[in-house]
């Protein structure tokens, strides 16, 4: 790799994550934190979370990690969950996703933004 970089000369940079990317390539820009927030509320924004949790959590597979978090479950009508009553939670560990999951966006903050030519 050192011969391929010969005569280079502060022309080659390496890069190992996409923050370097950005980092070195866009510019920060304003953010419109309305505009973000309904952006993330749509329908499509929304389904595409979900559809990427089901795709890398959506099935058990050996030698994969569980997903990283916890799902709530409660009794409803008749179906009783490890014996909790009708106003009990119980927070317990996912493994796997046993149908897609769906997704609802309950805040959004911190909201950074980059400019690469006319994209934001």
């Amino acid at each position: 790799m050192d011969e391929d970089l010969t005569g280079l000369d502060g022309r080659f940079i390496h890069l190992t994550s996409l923050t370097e990317v950005v980092n070195e390539f866009a510019t920060p820009e304003d953010v419109d934190s309305i505009a973000a927030e309904a952006a993330l509320r749509t329908t499509e924004a929304l389904t595409a979370v979900a559809q990427e949790a089901f795709r890398t959590y959506g099935h058990r597979r050996p030698g994969h990690e569980p997903p990283p978090f916890a799902v709530a479950a409660s009794r409803t009508g008749e179906f009783d969950l490890n014996g909790l009553g009708a106003d009990d939670v119980e927070a317990v560990r996912a493994n796997w996703w046993l149908s897609a999951p769906s997704v609802k966006c309950s805040s959004v903050h911190d909201i950074k933004a980059q400019r690469i030519g006319d994209h934001v």
